[in-house]
């Protein structure tokens, strides 16, 4: 075997692993957003698909798409990372929303718990700041989702009924 061909299965295996990882951490998302939804299936909420997502971080950005759950004094994200134009839509991690810390959060499921501080209404969506002292790096956190005028309308209303954060 020539040294070419060494180079092209070790390159191969390399490929293979970077999927497999890839698909292995989908599929483990993808259980904790299902144990998510079983622990709210007799919770009260309204749910909005495939969302365009921006977060913002200090000095850094990352655009997701994502299924909003809005419930009483929550509001859960499921991220998803969509790649090759939307063919592919990865599962990411689970966020939770809150506006006060109480016993009833769900805990199963979810990979970060964040305190909001302040919602506001943009040109093209709803801003959502994230309260993340517990950080060292990130001092500040925010979600922006992009909607609609119809969807911002609903979502908005809904975050009033629901959440006393403005």
């Amino acid at each position: 075997m020539t040294t070419t061909n060494q180079y092209l299965i070790l390159f191969s295996i390399l490929i293979f692993l970077v999927f497999l990882g890839n698909y292995a951490f989908h599929y483990y998302f993808k259980k904790n957003h299902r144990i998510v939804l079983s622990q709210i299936k007799n919770e009260e909420y309204q749910i909005f698909k495939n969302i365009s997502l921006y977060q913002f971080w200090d000095m850094g950005f990352k655009i997701n798409k994502a299924d909003i759950f809005i419930l009483k004094s929550q509001i859960i994200i499921f991220l998803y990372n969509s790649n090759l134009n939307g063919l592919v839509k990865q599962a990411q991690p689970t966020l939770l929303l809150f506006e006060n810390d109480c016993e009833n959060l769900i805990s199963k499921g979810i990979s970060k718990k964040l305190k909001i501080t302040k919602i506001e209404k943009t040109r093209n969506g709803i801003s959502i700041n994230i309260n993340t002292q517990k950080s060292i790096f990130n001092k500040s956190f925010r979600i922006v989702l992009k909607l609609n005028k119809n969807e911002s309308n609903k979502i908005e209303k809904l975050i009033k009924e629901n959440l006393y954060v403005t």
